[in-house]
Order: structure tokens, then C-alpha cells, then sequence
């Protein structure tokens, strides 16, 4: 009866996506502007004071909150997980700590990763003596759904302990220290299978530390001592060294773009873009900064470093000519800064030693600048490939996992559907690994559409990449575009057209409805009817006498307008009558009018856990939904009273409209 006393209907929005991004998202990173004299100064911490109880190197945003892997130094182990609210970095907040026996036997987190198999959300992590493979559906209830102790592995800090772990879809590399190199097999993460170890003797000969795979390739490194090799993994299980170089890359190493960059007092840089031919190309020319090197992460062109007593940022937009842009001293006592993390225009450094994790901003805008691909493997235009390839790419930022999706990612054959396979993301690199062999003497293409994919503080991919390579000698492609086509009502004809420069060339379109291809034709252009609405993926094959390519548009096909504009559920709305803008407050559970004249905040009202999304009735009466507490609420501005609409256990209400009358 409370829903139609005041009008016809309302409508409220549950969360209807699939379990495995059910559970509630974090603030993420909003855009946040700084001062210059507050550039490499530390203006949030996260230490004992505000819920961390050890140490930690490398942080992440894992579904809007930072997530740490907290352990002891020295591979000490005693870990635990940790997420984190930075939305304002000046006091982040713990959101959620596991603490557990299971988690007790995590070791240092130099890395990790996640990998999506079944529409699970899985991480994979290292233990003193191997590997967990845990759930992370919902936060809030972290389930273990595997360990796996690797061969020979005892535990230990340089010896005998992982190190590092390089994830590639259904498979993991770990760099053992001194047990070797370790392949493991997660196809079905609930029993995991070491399919391979190599000796140090079939690796370079050195203890491994860092350890990268992309595509094809696989950089291995030492720490602490000198050893950088490369192998061919394009047969996954049977590595092949191509190139060994006895040169110290310092403490640790990180792999981007083709380049290797060494954390040390004075950082190194390798080109191992001919991973035959490793080629140092430069060393930081000014003083040594702090002592000894620690890990780092890669942003835009930049390197965050840990050096031990210092964070420093260096600029590799030229990697031949770095050049250090600051560094971040903690403040603290015996802090040992060894992780180094860049989370939108935050520089986070972390102390491994149990001092805390130290945030200062490294760039006074905010993060506006979209991931670019920086490298991939197979290369573009690479022939010859194996059938056991996996599919590597490389960015200059680090990806937000929930925006990645077969229409995100696309890899299929040159002109044919995309194929089936599993994905993985790891700090700045993305894998494909596909869940068949592949054809032999096939060109496939590597497609990532614009405005897809996303780095963490939301910025998209600005422009479509596609690169192709072919399991035969020849790869079969030649430049092919579709001229862009208005989104059209269903029952209308939309015309399509298509460019080659290539004589004689013959044309067959898929409409990406279901209705069959069209038959090769030497006419470039199209015509088509959509009988339902959606976001259709319309592909032209051209074929010529030599070989074939193709290009993909996508149509956005809609129902027929309303007489009435269609409400919709927001976190903001405007009163006109009053001249008041509402907006929900998430993060502090109260909503919150504006002025929309005069620009001035009237008043802030407290309502129930997690308030999402709101509506003005035409009474001047807020509804807000209050997604943890599970109830409507109607806010009455005048008298701020507040009337609660009780709902369903496990509801959780999201949106919430008014009809249009």
C-alpha cells in the first residue's frame, strides 16, 4: 500500500549480475587533485595504528578497495589478507581482514596475480612452500580452494622457497630460488598439478627470483646476484633458453614494454625486445639512491622503485635516459621501503618490516591518461607460431579486472568467431590462453575494442589495437575498414559499407544477430534489418586471391522511444522545484543536499548502512535505497524524519526510480 499512496510505482533494481561479482564493489579511486609542495609527501598511511598487523610489498585495487597480502619479512610467512578503502588516502580504512591458519602460510607477496576460470574470481598466491589458490568472489568470505607444495621446496627466505610467480591462464611459472623453475598446471584449481621442474643447471645457472611471462617469452632474473635469462615458453611445458646475460639487475627486476628494469641504488635497464640478444641500454647516471633496491610497478612510462630507505620515482619515458622525478621518505624509524606501488596518481610505498604502507601523491591531477598497449606476444605479424601459443599483452597501467570480458578481449580467427580460452591479469599484463590448440596455418587477430578494457582509476583504452600473427608461414591480412554506422530503431534498414585497397577483393558479412553470413560478393556494401535491440558485433571478411582479412564495427541497435522519458536510478538527482541536488554519500552512509543555485551544501542526513541510490518524489520526499541494511528509506527534508521500508532478507536493494507520471 506505501508504494502507491504517493504515485503509480516504484521500481527497485537488485543486483541480478552473476555470483562471481555479486559481492559489493569499494569506492575505488575517485579523482583527486593535490597541491605541488604535496608531491612525494606522505599524506595517508596504513599501519598498526589503523588495523595492518605486518609487513607488505605488493598492493593492488582488487574490486575497488586496495588489497594487500600482509606476512613476514624473510619469507617468515604468518600472512594474511587485507582490503582497503582509499577513496580518501588521507585516512584509508580497513574494510576487511582474513586472518586465518590457512592464510598463516603465505609467504612475502614480491607477486600475485588472479585468474578467471569457471566465472570465478581466483588468486593465486605463494606460500613458504608452494602455491593457494583461493576464491575471491566476495570479499568478505575468502575461501581456499586449493594448496600445493612444490618439489623440494622446504621454505626459506633465498633458498628453497617461491619467489616469484608468472601467471599465464590455466598455467603458473615459479621462480624457486634455488629448487629452479617450477610450471604448474591450474586447469582445474582445485587440484593443481607441477607438471615440469627445471634445474638451475637448464636455467642460467643462478638462483631465480622475478620471473615474467608474456606471450611466448619468459624473463627470469636473480636478486642479489647477477643472472638475467630469457626462454621460448611457446610449447609451455619444455622452456627453451634463448639468451643468458651474467649482469646483477639488483635486488629485483621489472619487465615491461620489452624492457627490463633493474631496482638497485643505480637502476639499470636491459632492451630484451630480441629476447636473443639481451642488451643493456642504460644506468641512472646521478648519485645512489638510498640503499639497496627493493620491487617496483610500472605507470605511463614511470618506475616506482623501493630502495630500503627511500621510494623513488623515475621517469623511463626514454628508457635510455632515466631520470629521477622524487622520492618518499616514510618518516618512520627502521622503515624498510621495498614495495613500491602506483595506484592512479598515488605512490604507495611499503614497508616489509611491519612499519606500515606510506601514500603520497606523485602527480597533482588526477590519473586521465588511458592504458596503452605496450607490447604482445605472438608479435604483430608474427608467423610460424606454435599451436601451444598463448596470448600475451603488456600495458602501461595496471587493468581493473572486472572490465575484462570476451567483448574486451578478442582473439579469433583472421574473419571468424572469437575462440574459447582462459584469462588471467597480473599487475600490468593480460593473458590469453586458449582452451584448444590452435589451427595450423591459420592468421588469427588480436582485437582490443576502445573504451573496453580499463585501467584502475577507470581511464579506457582509447584506441582499438589488433595485432595478428598466423601459425603458418604467411600471415594473411591487408588494412580493411567499416565506415561507422548510427545506432538505428529495430525494423530499420542500416546500410553498411566497407574500404580495401585491394583489386578484385570479394566481401561477406556477418551481422552479429545469428542470421547467416552473407555469401563472398563483390559488392562492398550492405544492408541489414535487426528485428531485437543490443550492441551487435558486425565483421567483414575480404578475400582476395593471395589471402583474406577482415574488420569488426559495433552496431547499437535500439526499441522504439517512449512518449515518456524513462526514469532510471541514480546516485544523484535534482529536485526543480526546490532547486536542491541530492547525492548519496556511500562511504559514510548519509545523503547529502545541495544548493544547485547558489552551489552551497544545506545538510548532510544520516540514513541507514549503504546508501546506493535515490529518487524526489513529488512531495520533495527522498527514497534512498540502503543496500546493507536492506530497506528503502523515505528521507522528509523539512523535518529530516526518516521512514524505513523493511525488505526480503538478502535483498539488497541498489535501484530505485519513480515512475514517469
Amino acid at each position: 500500500m506505501i508504494f502507491r499512496r504517493a504515485y503509480a510505482f516504484i521500481a527497485l533494481f537488485f543486483l541480478l549480475i552473476p555470483a562471481p561479482l555479486a559481492a559489493k564493489e569499494g569506492p575505488g579511486i575517485p579523482p583527486l587533485h593535490f597541491g605541488k609542495e604535496e608531491l612525494f609527501k606522505v599524506i595517508g598511511k596504513m599501519d598498526k595504528s589503523t588495523g595492518t598487523r605486518s609487513g607488505h610489498s605488493l598492493l593492488t585495487m582488487h574490486r575497488g578497495y586496495l588489497f594487500m597480502i600482509e606476512s613476514r619479512d624473510g619469507g617468515g610467512g604468518d600472512g594474511s589478507f587485507s582490503w582497503w578503502d582509499i577513496s580518501n588516502p588521507r585516512q584509508p580504512k580497513l574494510h576487511y581482514k582474513h586472518y586465518t591458519e590457512q592464510t598463516k602460510r603465505l609467504r612475502e607477496s614480491h607477486t600475485y596475480g588472479h585468474v578467471h576460470i569457471n566465472g570465478n574470481d581466483l588468486g593465486v598466491f605463494m606460500t613458504r612452500k608452494g602455491l593457494q589458490i583461493w576464491n575471491l568472489n566476495e570479499i568478505k568470505k575468502p575461501v581456499l580452494v586449493s594448496e600445493i607444495n612444490l618439489d623440494t621446496m622446504k621454505g626459506g627466505d633465498y633458498s628453497g622457497t617461491p619467489w616469484w610467480i608468472a601467471i599465464q591462464g590455466r598455467y603458473v611459472y615459479v621462480g624457486g630460488t634455488t629448487t629452479g623453475l617450477h610450471l604448474v598446471d591450474i586447469s582445474h584449481p582445485e587440484n593443481p598439478v607441477q607438471i615440469r621442474r627445471l634445474p638451475l643447471s637448464q636455467t642460467g645457472g643462478f638462483r631465480i627470483g622475478p620471473t615474467y611471462a608474456l606471450g611466448n617469452l619468459l624473463v627470469i632474473t636473480s636478486m642479489d646476484t647477477k643472472g638475467i635469462s630469457t626462454f621460448d615458453i611457446s610449447d609451455p611445458k619444455n622452456p627453451v633458453l634463448l639468451d643468458k646475460l651474467d649482469q646483477a639487475v639488483g635486488y629485483a627486476a621489472l619487465f615491461n614494454g620489452g624492457y627490463l628494469y633493474g631496482g638497485d641504488t643505480t637502476p639499470k635497464c636491459w632492451d630484451i625486445r630480441d629476447p636473443k640478444n639481451i642488451t643493456l641500454v642504460s644506468q641512472y647516471q646521478g648519485k645512489k639512491i638510498s640503499s639497496k633496491g627493493g620491487y617496483a610497478s610500472y605507470q605511463d612510462g614511470f618506475v616506482h622503485q623501493g630502495v630500503s630507505g627511500l621510494s623513488a620515482f623515475i621517469d623511463y619515458s626514454d628508457p635510455t635516459k632515466p631520470q629521477l622525478v622524487g622520492t618518499i621518505n616514510s618518516g618512520v624509524k627502521g622503515s624498510d621501503l621495498d614495495g613500491a606501488n602506483i595506484v592512479g596518481n598515488l605512490a604507495i610505498a611499503s614497508c616489509d618490516h611491519s612499519k606500515g604502507s606510506f601514500i603520497s601523491p606523485h602527480r597533482m591531477q588526477p590519473d586521465d591518461i588511458p592504458p596503452r598497449v605496450t607490447m604482445v606476444s605472438p608479435a604483430d605479424q608474427a608467423s610460424g607460431q606454435a599451436l601451444t601459443a598463448r596470448i600475451g599483452i603488456n600495458f602501461s597501467d595496471q587493468l581493473a579486472s572486472p572490465s575484462i570480458s570476451p567483448q574486451t578481449l578478442i582473439v579469433r580467427e583472421l574473419g571468424g568467431k572469437a575462440i574459447a580460452g582462459t584469462v588471467s591479469n597480473q599487475t600490468n599484463i593480460l593473458h590469453f590462453h586458449p582452451h584448444a590448440p590452435l589451427k595450423t596455418n591459420t592468421t588469427y587477430e588480436v582485437v582490443i575494442p576502445k573504451g573496453g578494457i580499463t585501467d584502475q582509476s577507470g581511464n579506457a583504452v582509447a584506441e582499438t589495437f589488433r595485432s595478428t600473427f598466423s601459425t603458418g608461414q604467411v600471415v594473411s591480412v591487408f588494412p580493411v575498414s567499416i565506415a561507422r554506422s548510427k545506432s538505428t530503431q529495430t525494423g530499420s534498414t542500416v546500410h553498411f559499407s566497407a574500404t580495401s585497397p585491394q583489386p578484385g577483393a570479394s566481401y561477406s558479412w556477418d551481422f552479429g544477430d545469428g542470421t547467416p553470413a552473407t555469401p563472398f560478393s563483390s559488392t562492398a556494401a550492405a544492408r541489414h534489418v535487426y528485428a531485437r535491440a543490443g550492441h551487435y558485433s558486425v565483421i567483414v571478411t575480404v578475400r582476395t586471391g593471395t589471402g583474406q582479412s577482415s574488420a569488426t564495427t559495433t552496431q547499437v541497435v535500439y526499441n522504439p522511444l517512449t512518449a515518456a522519458r524513462a526514469s532510471m536510478a541514480s546516485t544523484i538527482s535534482y529536485d526543480p522545484h526546490n532547486h536542491i541536488v541530492w547525492n548519496v554519500n556511500q562511504d559514510n552512509n548519509s545523503i547529502t543536499a545541495t544548493d544547485a543555485r547558489k552551489h552551497l551544501k544545506i545538510r548532510e542526513i544520516k540514513v541507514p548502512d549503504h546508501p546506493r541510490t535515490l529518487a524526489i518524489d513529488p512531495s520533495g520526499k527522498v527514497w534512498v535505497t540502503c543496500q546493507d541494511d536492506g530497506v528503502v528509506c523515505v528521507v522528509d527534508p523539512t523535518s529530516e524524519s526518516i521512514q524505513t521500508i523493511p525488505l526480503p532478507y538478502g535483498s539488497r536493494p541498489f535501484g530505485i526510480a519513480l515512475s514517469p507520471d
